[in-house]
């Protein structure tokens, strides 16, 4: 037999697949060992040495959790818009970006251009928001709604994002990032209207992404923010995750908590679950 045969060639490859396996399960238990002490650092304040500073969006999940994933003032002034625009689901499209010519001056464009690997683009000085002609359009309905929420909710939005435990530049972007998005979920899909048809539809997510002409995602990530005291739903668990089952973000609104224990969000080094069902959801209406 040559040298370099078909037999060495497959012993190769098996080689260095090993040793991809092992640099990675070697990061992820550092990784898991660093946080392990930058939080025992933060809580105890019994390591010396170690930085207890967090990565953004640990910091801006501490900030949702502290507010329950409910931000009171969003969603009245998300139900205001609603209702004096007003905005009507069969035509919402042209509802949202009526609303942002009419009372702030931008202009809506459809562009077929990648946008240099974005799906969005606000030119301030052009008062002009281009979208992406790749997008679908439930999708563009969410950005024009969270460039909306840019634009009008600076006053909550610059007092959520100044709270003390967002202690970096980039955590406090990332948080208005994430609020204009609670907003725009909130003015697609109004809390009362919501969740009237969240619990008279049994909470048939399909059927409510249909009706609001919004994503399944997006009405996942809805319900788990009707917390409205008095007018709470069901408590749901959000959990997204890769191809590769690893975890990457969840909300815990589990039925077993009590009123002042908030929804818990998971960190990218939660153990990924050893079932298949990442493989299983991309296949939904198919039988296991």
């Amino acid at each position: 037999m040559k040298a370099g045969g078909p037999h060495a060639h497959k012993l190769e490859r098996v080689t260095i697949a090993r040793a991809v396996l092992t640099l990675y399960s070697q990061h992820r238990g550092g990784q898991q060992s660093l946080q392990t002490l930058a939080s025992r650092k933060v809580e105890h304040d019994d390591l010396v040495g170690v930085s207890g500073s967090a990565l953004p969006s640990q910091e801006v999940a501490a900030l949702i959790q502290q507010s329950r994933n409910y931000f009171p003032e969003l969603e009245a002034h998300a139900e205001r818009m609603w209702r004096t625009a007003p905005l009507n689901p069969n035509d919402i499209f042209n509802g949202l970006v009526r609303m942002l010519e009419e009372d702030l001056g931008v202009t809506t464009k459809v562009v077929n251009s990648r946008l240099g690997g974005a799906v969005r683009r606000y030119e301030p000085k052009a008062r002009e928001l281009r979208l992406s002609e790749v997008m679908a359009p439930r999708p563009r309905h969410f950005q024009i709604a969270h460039q909306i929420g840019l634009l009008t909710q600076s006053p909550v939005l610059d007092r959520r994002t100044a709270h003390p435990s967002l202690t970096t530049e980039d955590s406090r972007k990332l948080a208005r990032m994430v609020l204009a998005n609670y907003f725009a979920g909130a003015i697609l899909m109004p809390y009362s209207i919501f969740h009237q048809a969240a619990e008279a539809e049994r909470y048939d997510v399909e059927l409510l992404s249909h009706r609001f002409r919004t994503s399944f995602e997006q009405v996942c990530h809805r319900l788990t923010t009707l917390q409205r005291p008095g007018h709470e739903v069901v408590r749901f668990h959000l959990i997204k995750i890769d191809p590769d089952g690893e975890p990457f973000f969840c909300i815990a609104q589990s039925v077993g908590m009590v009123a002042s224990e908030p929804p818990r969000l998971c960190r990218p080094s939660d153990s990924a679950p050893t079932s298949s069902t990442p493989t299983a959801w991309c296949t939904p209406t198919a039988s296991t």
